[in-house]
């Protein structure tokens, strides 16, 4: 895979495999392509040369929080799925688990502006947890997080 912004190579040559249920930590300077890689296999960048194949169901956790302030952290949660499908008991539970996972199920009725920062910055795994994708590509919550 290859990937070229105003005729400079960003990624060249890419050859990546990652087993089921590897982790993966992509290291390097700041401009070597770190996170056009990650965009790609998320899905969010689909300018470049060649083959990926990544799972359909995949989520991607950005660098910084993205809490809807006018939305509870529990609506936040589950903001991306569709209680028409599952029905709403069933959707706050989804909610609820992913916000344990992460020990935040005590802050579901709160407002994004009411948690610390690391707390705002920990509800980003719940997000995409509640979602089970196959693949989460993630660029660096890791660093703000408690667990």
């Amino acid at each position: 895979m290859q990937r070229s912004f105003n005729g400079r190579d960003v990624l060249r040559n890419v050859n990546l495999t990652i087993e089921r249920d590897q982790f993966v930590a992509l290291l390097g300077r700041s401009g070597t392509g770190k996170s056009t890689l990650l965009r790609i296999l998320g899905g969010l960048d689909a300018d470049y040369e060649g083959e990926v194949l990544v799972p359909e169901r995949r989520a991607v956790v950005f660098q910084e929080a993205r809490l809807i302030p006018w939305l509870k952290v529990l609506s936040n949660v589950v903001l991306g799925l569709s209680p028409r499908l599952e029905g709403r008991a069933a959707l706050r539970e989804r909610g609820l688990d992913a916000l344990r996972e992460v020990e935040l199920e005590r802050h579901a009725k709160d407002w994004p502006l009411t948690l610390s920062v690391v707390r705002r910055n920990e509800w980003r795994w719940p997000e995409h947890s509640c979602e089970s994708p196959n693949s989460c590509f993630s660029m660096s919550p890791l660093a703000h997080s408690t667990h």
